[in-house]
């Protein structure tokens, strides 16, 4: 995505913002209005640490951070969600967990963590760091 399509991307949001908020009749976009519904980043090759992911998560702002490790079907793929709220907005982040995690042995697949996201959601208070 270069610079300028970012801006528009940005405006685009405040633009729906305002809509929704000048005309109550339109319905709320399904995105974002529940846990299970989050907006999701997806970060997948954008970070290139737990460190970086959880610059991000910070800098989102927001509260009762979830952190969760999820694999595909096949079991080829592991990645790391933490969805949270900002405001009303439910938002999702993720990464591919081995970009992001350190692996606990002995189960290095299934469990993993991330020292610096578990410090993000300790700060924010009411978050689950599980």
């Amino acid at each position: 995505m270069t610079a300028a399509d970012r801006t528009a991307f940005i405006t685009g949001l405040r633009m729906l913002a305002d809509a929704l908020d000048r005309n109550p009749a339109i319905p709320m976009p399904y995105e974002g209005s529940s846990a299970t519904s989050p907006l999701d980043f997806g970060l997948l090759h954008q970070v290139s640490g737990g460190e970086d992911f959880a610059a991000v998560v910070r800098s989102l702002g927001g509260t009762r951070w979830h952190q969760e490790i999820r694999r595909s079907a096949d079991g080829a793929y592991t990645w790391l969600d933490v969805t949270g709220r900002i405001a009303g907005l439910w938002v999702k982040v993720s990464a591919t967990a081995d970009r992001v995690c350190e692996p606990v042995p002995p189960q290095p697949v299934i469990k993993r963590t991330c020292p610096a996201l578990d410090a993000v959601i300790a700060e924010a208070g009411t978050g689950s760091a599980s």
